[in-house]
């Protein structure tokens, strides 16, 4: 990427951000204040879609079967075709208050963080090109994907990929955090749940039930010798048992995620937990059991390829500290295809995860500049 290029598209660039400020605060309000937990994210599909639809450029913009949101832009070679895809569910049930709080340097509410801001931002894109007066070499495809977390295991991407009909060339993958962010690798990941249930003509046994001997397991998986290199990691995200104390838990349930570099450890790992689910079955009073809810090997592009150099120099043009990181989102989908992608961010935020999580709107702009310069560099590599 030449300076004179990034010199030309920014003052322009920044010029309609200004204009369309007001028009991404809509989005974000629209979009996120449809909560959209893991496998409903139907209304707020609709929402991205007739966001996407305000400009007048695309020829297609609809919800596919998976309940995707898709809108495309035409570009002068049919062939090419270039992917932007934000996830549209979050961790937040529908019982949650989803409603947008905006103060003059922030934005805070339910799943703005990840991913409300992200989706209203592509939904913005098509207008942000209008404005523009930019007509694209590639196809640009504007992507709110469905099932993507937990146990979607990325259903609503994989589906569109695998429906072929349109070959992929290159996929950004937009996050709401955090600026600054290239990740151009995806860590392998296996997500998976162990249950405990005690057998029904054994109940009335006392027994120690199910925390006990899923605190039991915790403690194997603990003390399974991890490597440093290739880093891996256990991550026990959750676990749920009992209702009284003058109650033994008849059942139970123990959630965990496994992240690693190398392949084969997550196959190790994975055989290991199953063993040691039928290893406790044996000896309790109980069914143990263990099912992976998704699995992803690791993968990525090369530090050095066009796409990563790209990202890295826009960001340090705009005075932003590249981070490298991997990827657990959208961005293993594409990598396993053999789709050049990196993951970006557009802002930076605080207090993810929960209820009050919020993003900063004074690092919008570099982020919104970040995102649709290393867009039209992209276009302009693919003429």
């Amino acid at each position: 990427m030449d300076r004179e290029f990034f010199d030309k598209w920014l003052p322009r660039i920044n010029s309609v951000y200004k204009e369309l400020q007001e028009l991404i605060l809509t989005n974000l309000v629209m979009i996120n204040e449809h909560p959209a937990p893991t496998f409903k994210e139907s209304g707020r599909s609709k929402i991205f879609c007739e966001r996407a639809n305000a400009a007048n450029n695309l020829t297609q913009c609809g919800i596919d079967e998976m309940g995707n949101g898709v809108g495309i832009l035409p570009g002068k070679e049919p062939d090419k075709n270039i992917l932007v895809v934000s996830h549209l569910d979050t961790h937040f049930a529908e019982t949650y208050d989803h409603r947008v709080s905006i103060q003059p340097l922030s934005i805070s509410g339910v799943g703005v963080a990840d991913n409300g801001l992200g989706c209203a931002v592509n939904a913005a894109l098509p207008v942000f090109f209008e404005k523009l007066d930019y007509r694209p070499n590639a196809n640009i495809i504007f992507m709110g994907s469905s099932r993507s977390l937990g146990s979607g295991d990325l259903a609503g991407l994989q589906f569109f990929l695998d429906q072929g009909k349109r070959q992929i060339d290159c996929g950004i993958c937009l996050e709401a955090l955090e600026l600054g962010r290239i990740s151009h690798t995806s860590h392998g990941v296996l997500r998976g749940s162990l249950t405990y249930k005690s057998r029904p003509e054994r109940r009335h046994n006392e027994g120690t039930g199910a925390l006990y001997y899923l605190t039991e397991i915790i403690n194997d998986l603990l003390a399974y010798p991890l490597p440093s290199r290739p880093k891996t990691v256990i991550s026990l995200t959750s676990i749920r048992a009992g209702h009284a104390f003058n109650r033994t838990a008849t059942e139970g349930n123990l959630n965990l995620e496994i992240r690693s570099e190398d392949s084969d450890i997550i196959r190790e790992l994975s055989d290991f937990i199953s063993d040691l689910a039928d290893e406790y079955s044996s000896k309790t009073d109980a069914e143990i059991t263990f099912q992976r809810l998704s699995v992803r090997m690791p993968g990525g592009i090369p530090y050095r390829s066009e796409l990563v150099r790209s990202t890295r120099t826009i960001l340090e043009w705009l005075d932003v500290q590249p981070q490298i990181y991997p990827s657990r989102s959208e961005l293993a989908a594409l990598i396993v295809r053999g789709i050049p992608s990196v993951t970006v961010g557009l802002t930076r935020g605080k207090n993810t995860d929960s209820s009050d999580e919020s993003v900063y709107l004074d690092l919008l702009e570099k982020g919104i500049c970040q995102l649709l310069l290393l867009l039209l560099e992209t276009d302009r590599r693919s003429a």
